[in-house]
């Protein structure tokens, strides 16, 4: 089994957060709208010379790509994890959360044993800066904070630990043993 294939059994990391499909789905509605608008257009044009009903379709086909992009970059910054990954049990806590644009959004501190040692991380990058880039608005940006990790928040959870990167996956509760997986 390939490490893109291991990835279906992730349910979030605590760097990127949730590995969820909901994204993929709104894009691709996008994507079957600008196709099913597409005929549509072509009526228009033809019949009362609308030319400008094309930017109909450009748009939703523009607004998919953005989409289905930051996911497939995530799912290529992860797959790497997967290499020398071990599973792990872990205690995860709720540390803060609100109720952001998208619904409840968690942080969460996940605190396991790794080599004798003791080790906590916290969702997030430890590379985000907290002004935004322009020069005309400088806010804040709430990092770490995921609607996924209310669902793996406050209880025992299993984790996969890639010591070579220093990150933390998330596992599905229906994921097979990862040892399982590695032999496939």
């Amino acid at each position: 089994m390939t490490a893109k294939q291991k990835i279906k059994y992730v349910a979030a990391s605590l760097e990127y957060g949730g590995l969820t499909r909901s994204n993929l789905i709104w894009a691709c509605g996008l994507l079957i709208l600008a196709a099913l608008s597409i005929p549509f257009c072509i009526v228009l044009v033809i019949r009362l010379n609308a030319f400008p009903v094309f930017i109909i379709p450009i748009i939703w086909i523009l607004a998919a790509i953005p989409i289905l992009y930051r996911h497939r970059v995530i799912i290529n910054r992860i797959v790497p994890f997967l290499t020398d990954a071990t599973e792990l049990k872990a205690d995860s806590v709720i540390i803060d959360s609100y109720y952001g644009e998208t619904g409840d959004r968690c942080k969460i501190r996940i605190e396991f044993f790794f080599n004798q040692k003791n080790v906590i991380k916290f969702s997030g990058s430890p590379n985000h800066t907290d002004k935004s880039a322009g020069k005309i608005k400088a806010r804040t940006r709430k990092t770490g904070y995921d609607p996924v990790f209310k669902k793996y928040g406050n209880r025992k959870t299993r984790i996969l630990y890639s010591p070579t990167h220093n990150q933390v996956l998330i596992l599905k509760d229906n994921a097979p043993d990862f040892k399982a997986i590695i032999n496939d």
